[in-house]
């Protein structure tokens, strides 16, 4: 379930007891991802797209918040702090007990993490013997270009 940013209108910013954080550079473009628990008891992972400083947070940060900064993009109008979009850059910083890490301006994207949810909603199912031998077989076949030639004059690819 994707949410939009943080309504910085009265709500308190994401604070969380443990955080993990990954930095991920796609060219010229650095993001971070944030994953833990909010006070409230849900899994959430924060994405922060677009991060303009070269600082990176350590992996697992302790008594973390999210602050949205006063810097550029911060907000729009006259300095309410209101936001014109979700996903609109803005100035960010990370707070923990491991220091205080700026994102500079970026945006926030927030998604609720339900991968344990559906986990949990969906029962494994046992493959049959007869099934595993014959994808072995399959995929042992296709391994080799003897293998790969059969399989391809079979499915009448060749």
């Amino acid at each position: 379930m994707s949410h939009a940013v943080p309504d910085p209108a009265g709500a308190p910013e994401p604070s969380f007891t443990a955080l993990h954080a990954s930095v991920a550079t796609h060219g010229a473009t650095r993001g971070w991802r944030l994953q833990g628990r909010d006070a409230s008891g849900r899994s959430l992972l924060l994405d922060l797209a677009g991060v303009t400083t070269t600082a990176a947070p350590p992996q697992v940060l302790h008594a973390a918040r999210l602050r949205r900064g006063a810097g550029a993009g911060a907000g729009t109008g006259t300095g309410t702090g209101t936001v014109a979009s979700p996903g609109t850059a803005q100035a960010w910083s990370l707070e923990s007990a491991e220091g205080r890490f700026d994102a500079g301006t970026a945006r926030l994207f927030v998604h609720e993490d339900v991968a344990a949810l559906a986990a949990a909603a969906i029962p494994p199912r046992a493959v049959p013997l007869g099934k595993r031998l014959m994808w072995r077989a399959v995929f042992a076949l296709l391994a080799t270009s003897f293998g790969r030639r059969w399989l391809a004059r079979r499915a009448g690819l060749a």
